[in-house]
Parts: C-alpha cells; structure tokens; sequence
C-alpha cells in the first residue's frame, strides 16, 4: 500500500510473467524472494500487533509446518530418507510425484530435480579420466572429450582439470575446440555424430550415471571416435545447441 515500496510488489508480478512467457527456470526468481519474505514479516508484525492470540497461531503454524518442507530446501536427510520421506509425506496428502517437479524431463530421478542434479558428477569425472588415460600416449596426446552439456563438461573440467574437454552446449559452443584436431575424441552421451558419419571408427568403451543422479545423466554412453571423415571446422559449427 506505501507508494515508496509498491514496485516491489508489481516487479514481483511482472517476473512471474516474465518467466512463464519466456520458459525461465524456477530458481531464476530466487533472488526476489528475500524482498517479499520482508515485506511479509514486517506485514504479519503489524497486523497482529495488538494480538497475542493470533502471534501465537502464527508463531505455532510456522514451527509446525515450517519442518515438514524443511528437507525438500535443505539437504538434511540422507538420500534413502528423503525418498522415504517424499513418498509418505505425498501419500499423506495425496499429491502425485510429478506435482512438486520444477522442470521436464526430470521426472524419472529417484530424487527432485534440484537434488538429483547434484549427484554424479565427480563419478562422471573420474570415469571418464579412466578412459582418456588408458588411451596409448600418441592417441592421448591429441584426444580431446566432447560433452554433451555444459554439466558434464563443467564437472570433467572441475573435477579433473588435466583433461580437455570441449562442448558445444550453451557458452561452451563459443569457446571453441581449443585447437584438438577432432581425430580422437572421447564422447560422453553421444554417438560420434553416427547420422552424419563423421569418424571410421566409434567404440563404446563405458557408461557413467548414478543411481541417484537425474534421469536423462543415467546409464549413459561413453564413445571413442576416431578417424574424423570431415573438415573439423564444418563439424564444430555444426554442434552448437543453445537451451
């Protein structure tokens, strides 16, 4: 109702269109939280001023129930428990799976979403060295891994920095093929490119994902491909994906 804080409120409303309209992920809105969780406590501190029955009503609702979504915003219960507590809690009140999903595609990881998406990375990371150190030293010395997305090569280049890795997912597409000649590549979640032919010889020597990791980071390939058939630089503008 205070002119000097009303755009808050109408910003609040035009963020949530905002995102609709334009597909935003959930946690895209984070930040504008904190405002409205103030201008709340300060709204609930003058309403019930002169109201010690309706504070203490307030005050029991927030202790009670506050805990029972404590752990689907905090990691405070070990994965078995939380899918334990999930499965109870949604039976108690009746709500499917799928209701509390934040975004598509993930609706067959064995945790949320925003849980899932935690898991698997270091494993992805260290398996993937396996192979790329297994290779003989010539093969090794101009292999380079192709990720399928911006996580798997961001978990490769953060939990295993002394192995390349390129991409062309989102920002990666941008940086380049660092100047790897494309002859020998290790291609996680991929096919060497098998609609267009692009390598004499693709092998599948693994697969990563972890029981909890999300859905689409499970049981997934690892390729080697060798002999690129084509011009390298036609096959690199050829990759880019931006989501």
């Amino acid at each position: 109702r205070k002119a000097p804080f009303r755009a808050f409120g109408f910003a609040y409303i035009l963020l949530v269109i905002e995102m609709i309209v334009s597909h935003g992920k959930h946690y895209y809105m984070g930040a504008v939280y904190p405002i409205l969780i103030a201008a709340g406590g300060v709204a609930i501190e003058s309403w019930t001023r002169d109201r010690n029955l309706t504070r203490i009503a307030v005050t029991a609702y927030a202790l009670v129930l506050g805990p029972v979504f404590i752990p689907f915003s905090l990691p405070v219960l070990s994965e078995p428990a939380f899918i334990a507590y999930e499965h109870g809690l949604q039976a108690a009140l009746h709500i499917p799976k799928g209701i509390t999903a934040t975004e598509h595609g993930r609706e067959s990881s064995e945790l949320p979403g925003d849980w899932a998406d935690m898991h698997g990375w270091r494993e992805l990371a260290e398996n993937v060295k396996q192979h790329y150190d297994a290779l003989p030293p010539a093969e090794r010395k101009q292999a380079v891994v192709f990720a399928s997305n911006y996580g798997e090569a961001s978990a490769i280049a953060f939990f295993t920095p002394d192995v390349p890795v390129i991409s062309g997912h989102n920002q990666y597409w941008l940086w380049g093929s660092r100047g790897f000649s494309g002859n020998v590549v290790i291609d996680v979640n991929g096919d060497c490119g098998a609609d267009r032919h692009l390598f004499r010889s693709a092998t599948r020597i693994g697969t990563f994902g972890t029981t909890y990791s999300i859905g689409y980071e499970r049981d997934r390939p690892i390729m080697l491909c060798q002999g690129l058939t084509q011009p390298w630089a036609s096959v690199w503008a050829g990759v880019r994906e931006y989501i």
